[in-house]
Order: structure tokens, then sequence, then C-alpha cells
């Protein structure tokens, strides 16, 4: 008896893990994707081709993202670039591609970008993005 209950702990933690989503993790959440990703975030770090490329989205500054339940997204950046102090806030829409597997963000100009999400908690959303020279590279946001 004890080795069939053994057997079955095996089997669920093997259930249970297959059932996440993303690359990353994590294998299973009580809270629901939308619920992980409401909220507000902070660039971590970012890295292309294996090297740290942070300072080159953040300038030195911050760049934070909000996405709200109703759907709306705001990317919020304050850094100096050249001597320059540039700050401002882009707004859009953002959803969950149909099988939530990317991160639809619409800017207020109506063009529209994915991105492949690696992983999703409610304290971590790492992303894999796309350059206009079609590069990937992976940034990790924290929670705020």
């Amino acid at each position: 008896m004890k080795k069939l209950s053994i057997l079955f702990a095996a089997v669920a933690v093997v259930l249970f893990a297959s059932c996440g989503k993303y690359t990353d993790g994590p294998g299973f959440s009580l809270r629901s994707k939308k619920s992980r990703v409401v909220g507000e975030w902070t660039v971590e770090s970012a890295v292309q081709a294996g090297v740290d490329i942070t300072s080159s989205i953040t300038s030195g500054g911050t760049v934070n993202l909000t996405f709200t339940k109703d759907g709306v997204y705001t990317y919020a950046y304050d850094y100096t670039v050249f001597g320059q102090h540039l700050s401002g806030t882009l707004n859009g829409t953002w959803d969950f591609s149909d099988d939530k597997v990317t991160l639809d963000i619409k800017d207020g100009s109506g063009s529209t970008s994915s991105s492949k999400i690696l992983r999703l908690t409610n304290k971590e959303l790492w992303l894999e993005e796309t350059d206009s020279n079609g590069s990937t590279y992976e940034v990790h946001y924290k929670a705020k």
C-alpha cells in the first residue's frame, strides 16, 4: 500500500510539472495567467546572444510596464541618453494570444507587437522579444 501511494504521488508530480505552458515555468499555478500578468513591472535584466544588454534597454534609468485587468497597457520610461533626459508614457492595449503563449500589445497608433512568454509568475515576467532588425532578446521583468 505504501508503494502504491508513493507511485501515485510520483505520477501526480509528473502530471502537474507538465501542465505549464511556459518554457521557464511555473509548471503549475493556482492563479490565472491574467491575474499573474496584471500589475506593475520593471526591467530587471535583458540578454541577447548571451550578452547583457540591460543598459541599452533602460539607458541607465527606468522602464516600467503596467498591465491592467481591463486590457490597458502603459509603458513609462525615464532615462538619460547622450546627456539628454527623456521621459514619457506610451499607452495601448494588451491581450494574450489564443493559446496564451504570447503577449500581444497594440500601441496607440494601432501597431501590434507580440512577445513570447517564457516565465509568468506573480513576481516574474520573462519575455522573448524581437527588435526592428529581427534579432531576438530576452527581457526579465520583476513586479514592483
